[in-house]
């Protein structure tokens, strides 16, 4: 897993492409930084207010890490959303899953359409 920028997460769109909500992670953004050496930036959007976000890459696929609120809010832990393009969406979960030292039974939420 490496962090990569926002100019490499905006390449790689194309005109047709959203996000899927993927899994919600059972950390806070404050722990994610901490544990796995990643940073957030802080940005406002609309109805949901602060958001910190990250931009992460496992094995060429591109995951979004979104948090609300607070740093520190467990509540609504960190959501993980990838582009619709992404291709074997439920591999990528396994990968996702090893690289933040998780099972998938211990994530908060994981979309079942995969």
């Amino acid at each position: 897993m490496k962090q990569v920028t926002e100019l490499e997460w905006n390449e790689a769109w194309s005109t047709s492409g959203y996000l899927i909500q993927l899994c919600q992670l059972p950390y806070s953004v404050k722990e994610i930084e901490s544990l796995f050496s990643l940073s957030s930036f802080e940005y406002t959007e609309d109805g949901l207010g602060t958001c910190f976000g990250i931009y992460i890459s496992i094995e060429d696929q591109l995951c979004f890490l979104l948090g609300f609120h607070d740093k520190e809010d467990k509540t609504h832990s960190v959501l993980v959303q990838v582009k619709n393009f992404e291709s074997n969406l439920p591999s990528l979960l396994n990968k996702l899953c090893q690289e933040f030292k998780v099972n998938e039974n211990s994530l908060i939420w994981v979309n079942l359409d995969l």
